[in-house]
């Protein structure tokens, strides 16, 4: 015996399971419900067997569903038959957590009776507390509101007394549901903060997706999907970290309910069949499966996609009536007569509305019959407590015969040591593997430190760079400006010397003045820019107005090649930094007018409404670009044509490009030779100023 004790010391050290401390590991629950399984099959003494029927039963609430309900009937069976009080309480326990989820709150509100009684006489505040917090949730799901919060008022108060900080996690987190689901928001949150801090000061990993999930449910009622699906994620991830199937299922659930009002249609999809494949293989959690499919038949309803509506909610009636859930089936039967009312068949909605009608009166009377099923649920239960004291019976008389088989008992004493001999070189070779990690973990830790150092000398290098060309290039214009400034004086004088090969050099020297001038501006310009100077101001620009002040700008050259500025259609109102919107498309609008050859240049600019961008497109008629160029436009002083056909510095471009990235959008081009070019500016939503209104965004995009 003291052998199999120290073995099974070194299982909980391996990480293997340990319940009754609260603690896990971060193994897969699957690996070590199958290393339980394991066990159970090699150990025969009794006390041992129902320990480790209680953490199978318990370990796979969240896998299956009729396994946990398996283990716990097994434990409750031999519990009995040794007359362990604690351990009959406990194996109720368990099996009221396999009904809860089976749907079968009566009998499930029935064990956790018996086992608060039980805990009550023999005083174990543990039990007690355990199952008061589960009384809590049965009777919430039975929809006793009031005696669900009374009870988890109580486990609360015990835990705060004992300072069960794990425990009381679960309890905040249900509290927060309770008050969740009577509209409370105010209350919800409040216990729903609590729980998420709660959890990740303190909180098991294993248990922390639950409040998550929670907070999550709270986030999608109020329509705040954004905080949904962040907290949502991470429960997620740790679900199925730990094949919480049940809890994976329903956190997929809301997260299709957020892909959906995102507008993320095919993803809301997806998060739905992961759930019903996940639901329909753990177990019995008929309610959870009801819930999907009303979610996922409204979704369809909503895209107008009422043939796959129908088959959902046809699915849904059919497992509400198996399961005698008729406010599922009320609001099934709803959902068919708007299928009905929108295909235009108003008989056959008509029946449907109804029949949801004559439902809802009924109610009442479905209320009488689940009482019945309640106490023939109670019947059947004493019931099977008479056939497990009969089979208690046989059991006795099975161990009087084992008795006489005590020389095997040496026998397996041996095995048990042997096994613990190799548990302990599991142990030294896992503590050997963690301290490999650890090395590697303190080898990450310094390179992230080096790249960190690394990052901010770069910054400090970007920083320093730009300040040199800033500088370098405002302290070559006073020179450049001196060049040209006595180049005209040096012209005038000869102007009355008439040399006229002098004049042509001095005007070559006034060309290429000019010309670095205008190159030396653009360098200064394109200095001043940073990657987040649009982020850094929130002014509101009207698009419309700003296009008005560059054609007054640039009037003289329009005027000159009788060019036209079109707006096709009006522009929206964007947030962000007026001068670099304004150096954008004067760039785009001065090169469509000047890389032109027609006798009329046209200048188009529209836009559209995306689903998570806005588009705004700058068209012309011009010489067009040569596919081959397309991508070397954007690098700076890049120019295909020499200084003799147009004038320009190569620098307009970049400036355009290094601007729509610190908008986080982009700039693309699309062009044929000799037919003209489109400039595309592409902008997230998030930069539209308040006054486009969604509505006006969602005209556009239908």
């Amino acid at each position: 015996m003291k052998s199999l004790a120290k073995r099974l010391r070194l299982l909980s050290l391996l990480g293997i399971y340990i319940f009754t401390a609260g603690k896990s590991t971060i193994v897969a629950q699957q690996s070590r419900m199958d290393s339980l399984k394991i066990l159970l099959d090699e150990v025969t003494e009794d006390i041992s067997r129902i320990d480790l029927l209680h953490d199978l039963s318990f370990g796979h609430h969240q896998i299956d569903v009729s396994l946990c309900r398996s283990y716990g009937e097994e434990a409750l069976q031999l519990s009995q038959l040794l007359n362990d009080s604690f351990r009959i309480a406990k194996s109720y326990n368990r099996l009221a957590i396999a009904k809860n989820l089976e749907g079968d709150f009566y009998v499930a509100k029935d064990y956790l009776k018996k086992s608060l009684e039980i805990a009550t006489a023999i005083n174990d505040e543990y039990l007690v507390l355990v199952c008061s917090h589960n009384l809590g949730i049965a009777y919430e799901e039975s929809g006793n509101k009031a005696k669900a919060l009374e009870y988890l008022l109580i486990a609360l108060q015990m835990d705060e007394k004992r300072g069960n900080k794990e425990s009381m996690v679960s309890t905040l987190t249900n509290i927060g549901n309770l008050y969740l689901s009577l509209e409370d928001m105010d209350m919800a949150y409040a216990y729903l903060k609590r729980a998420v801090e709660s959890s990740d000061a303190y909180g098991n990993p294993i248990e922390r997706a639950h409040p998550y999930q929670t907070m999550g449910d709270f986030y999608v009622q109020t329509k705040e999907f954004d905080k949904a699906i962040e907290i949502l994620d991470k429960a997620l991830v740790l679900s199925k970290e730990y094949d919480q199937n049940l809890r994976s299922a329903g956190v997929l659930k809301l997260l299709g309910i957020c892909r959906f009002n995102q507008g993320e249609v095919a993803k809301a999809v997806d998060n739905f069949k992961e759930a019903e494949n996940l639901l329909l293989n753990t177990g019995e959690k008929q309610v959870e499966i009801l819930f999907l499919y009303q979610s996922w038949a409204n979704v369809y309803f909503e895209l107008g996609d009422y043939e796959k509506s129908s088959a959902k909610a046809n699915k849904g009636i059919a497992l509400a009536r198996e399961s005698k859930k008729a406010e599922h089936l009320q609001n099934f039967l709803t959902i068919l007569g708007k299928i009905s009312e929108k295909s235009g068949s108003y008989k056959e909605a008509f029946t449907y509305h109804k029949m949801a009608s004559e439902l809802q009166d009924s109610l009442q009377h479905l209320r009488n019959e689940e009482t019945i099923l309640e106490l023939d649920a109670k019947y059947q239960l004493e019931k099977k407590e008479f056939d497990n004291e009969l089979l208690r019976v046989q059991q006795e008389k099975s161990l009087t015969e084992l008795k006489i088989k005590n020389n095997y008992i040496n026998f397996f004493l041996i095995l048990a040591t042997l096994f613990g001999i190799v548990a302990f070189l599991l142990f030294r070779a896992n503590t050997l593997k963690n301290n490999y990690n650890k090395m590697l973990q303190d080898e990450v830790s310094k390179r992230t430190t080096e790249l960190y150092q690394s990052n901010i000398q770069l910054k400090k290098s970007n920083a320093q760079l730009e300040r040199f060309a800033y500088i370098a290039s405002h302290d070559l214009k006073t020179p450049i400006r001196n060049i040209i400034s006595f180049t005209d004086l040096l012209e005038r004088k000869l102007c009355d010397d008439k040399d006229g090969q002098a004049l042509e050099y001095l005007n070559f020297i006034r060309s290429g003045g000019k010309r670095m001038n205008a190159l030396v501006k653009d360098i200064l310009d394109y200095s001043k820019l940073t990657d987040s100077s649009a982020m850094q101001s929130n002014e509101k620009i009207d698009l419309n107005l700003l296009c008005e002040e560059i054609k007054n700008t640039i009037y003289s050259t329009l005027e000159a090649k009788n060019a036209h500025i079109d707006i096709i259609t009006e522009l929206p109102v964007i947030k962000g930094n007026y001068s670099s919107m304004y150096i954008v498309f004067k760039n785009l609008i001065e090169n469509a007018i000047k890389y032109n050859t027609s006798s009329n240049p046209l200048v188009e600019i529209s836009h559209e409404y995306m689903m998570d961008s806005f588009l705004i497109s700058v068209s012309d008629n011009g010489i067009g670009i040569p596919v081959e160029y397309q991508s070397s436009i954007w690098d700076m002083f890049s120019r295909l044509h020499n200084h003799d056909e147009y004038e320009g510095t190569g620098l307009g471009l970049a400036t355009c490009k290094k601007i729509m990235d610190a908008y986080e959008g982009s700039i693309s081009v699309s062009s044929k030779v000799g037919k003209g070019s489109t400039f595309e500016l592409k902008f997230p939503i998030s930069y539209l100023f308040e006054e486009n209104s969604e509505k006006n965004v969602v005209d556009s995009i239908s």
